[in-house]
This record gives C-alpha cells, structure tokens and sequence, in this order.
C-alpha cells in the first residue's frame, strides 16, 4: 500500500480516481486511513449541511487558521440575523445578500506598448463565486464596529437593504466605475 500525501489527495487524478472504477482505487482509499487530517474531502459544515457555507466561512472569516474563532463568530452572526429579520431562516439571508453582491465582469490588467491598461473581463464559473467571498472578507474587515460579529451582522443587513454604506457595495460601485472608463478596451479581452 502506498501513503499518499494530503497535497496529491487534492489533485484532479484523484477526484478521477474516487467517481470512477481504476484498478489503483483500492490503493487510494486503503491509505486514506493513514492520512489524520483530510477535512477537503468531506468539507460540508456540522450544523446547517451545506458546502457553500463551509465555503463562505473559510474565505470570508478564518483569519490565520482559525476555524474555531471564525465558526462562533458566524454562528453568532446567525443568531443575532434570525433576531434583525424576524424569525427568518438566517441561511438564506447570507446566500441572497451574496447573490446581490456576485460580480459578472472585472477589469484585468495588460501591459500594451508601455502603458497598462485595465480591461474588462467577464468573471466565469466558480471565480465568480471567489470574487464575491474575498470582497465579502475584505467588507467585513474594514468596517469600525469592535465585534466581528456586529461587523458581519452590519455588513450583511446593509448589503439587504442596498444601502451606500455597505463597504461591499461601495467596492462594487468603484468597480463598475472604473469598467465604465475602460469600456473602450472591451475588444482586448483576446489578448
């Protein structure tokens, strides 16, 4: 049996190797027990079930490996969400206030003829999910209030109510402003 590193686990061959019928598949799945830690495989979250909000807690609120510390601060977040709207399912408050905030188009940087220019691109498949997460992160950080929990409570209750002090909002406003000034560089999105 082979011992299989975490870093090979996570390759495409392995994905392969797990949904279809290979000769090596036993060799796989025997040394998986070998391995402690392998959490990407089975990476949905203990309470609610869903790999998306495994997803958003780990690009939005785990700040140098600490899941623990980002976990209770969404949880929180939750339940003070389940009191602001009422009663409401807190879950598919976050996934709508996502949902606003997705990106369809973002501008790149090309260096053509000494000058950069930043060029409007659309954003495909599951970058587009990953723009959003990082500007979430990056919206709950900037905000002043003390707690973590009251800026994630007051980031997403104001990206609900499409409000201009939403910092998500406002990153999502400068962004189409500078597509706007660059929308005559559309046609150098083949390059």
């Amino acid at each position: 049996m082979k011992n299989v590193d975490i870093k090979k686990l996570k390759t495409k061959n392995f994905v392969d190797l797990k949904n279809k019928n290979i000769k090596n598949k036993k060799e796989y799945t025997l040394s998986l027990n070998n391995v402690k830690d392998v959490n990407f495989l089975n990476d949905k979250d203990p309470i609610y079930k869903s790999i998306w909000f495994a997803k958003f807690l780990n690009n939005t609120l785990i700040a140098e490996g600490k899941k623990e510390k980002g976990e209770l601060i969404l949880y929180k977040a939750l339940k003070t969400l389940k009191l602001v709207y009422l009663g409401k399912k807190p879950l598919p408050i976050i996934f709508e206030s996502a949902e606003k905030m997705k990106s369809a188009i973002e501008t790149r940087p090309i260096r053509l003829g000494g000058n950069t220019i930043h060029v409007p691109m659309y954003i495909i498949g599951a970058r587009r999910i990953k723009t959003t997460l990082l500007r979430f992160r990056q919206a709950f950080w900037k905000r002043s209030e003390p707690k973590a929990v009251d800026r994630v409570v007051r980031e997403i209750c104001l990206i609900m109510n499409n409000s201009k002090d939403s910092y998500l909002v406002q990153m999502e406003n400068k962004s189409w402003d500078v597509i706007y000034n660059n929308r005559s560089y559309i046609h150098y999105r083949w390059y």
